[in-house]
């Protein structure tokens, strides 16, 4: 009977001295812990931030940095001037290529003289005798039934235009809205290099292509 209570006086005193060792050791372990965590915030806290330093090393390196102290005066942006639509140079019919310019076709001017008619220009290589719309040579033989007759592009109707008997001629009848009835009969010549050349120009007394 001794012994039995005398082993359980013995366990407990065992468990007793494990519970204390086991509180121990979680106290060594916090205490430990906090002296970790407490060290590093220190070496943060510690740690020098040299914002001055380099702030003072790029006012030395930068001397176009403006002391606020002493505001220097903010340039005006230049500004080109705007030159108006009226006053800027009209370029409409020049014809700008390797070979040079034979003549400023100036769209809407006063008809000149057939004596007077030079070859408009031309941005061909090699004649290419098209009549569509949108390809080079119809525009270049629009422009010379423009320059021919002194209608602008805008204003000219062209009734018709067709090949005038080879491949180097072109027949053009053009008005437009007032002289619709009495339209200008154009024949144009193709001069190798130059564009085509106006050679005769003659007004009708009617319009074979309006419908009366």
């Amino acid at each position: 009977m001794r012994s039995y209570r005398y082993e359980e006086r013995r366990k407990k005193r065992i468990n007793i001295i494990y519970n204390i060792a086991i509180v121990i050791v979680m106290v060594l372990i916090a205490f430990f812990a906090l002296q970790i965590f407490n060290q590093d915030d220190s070496e943060v806290v510690n740690e020098p931030e040299p914002i001055e330093d380099e702030e003072n090393e790029q006012d030395d390196q930068d001397p176009t940095v403006p002391d606020p102290a002493f505001p220097e005066e903010q340039e005006e942006p230049s500004v080109d001037p705007v030159v108006p639509e009226e006053s800027q140079p009209e370029n409409e019919g020049v014809f700008d290529d390797e070979e040079g310019i034979e003549v400023d076709v100036d769209e809407g001017s006063p008809r000149p003289d057939e004596d007077e008619w030079e070859p408009i220009g031309t941005t061909q290589s090699e004649l290419r005798l098209e009549f569509g719309e949108g390809t080079t040579n119809r525009q270049e033989m629009d422009r010379a039934l423009s320059y021919a007759s002194g209608l602008s592009l805008e204003e000219m109707t062209v009734w018709r235009i067709e090949n005038a008997g080879d491949q180097r001629s072109v027949r053009g009848v053009v008005s437009n809205y007032e002289n619709s009835e009495t339209p200008y009969e154009i024949f144009l010549e193709w001069q190798d290099g130059e564009g085509w050349l106006p050679v005769q120009l003659n007004q009708l007394e009617h319009n074979p292509y309006t419908r009366n």
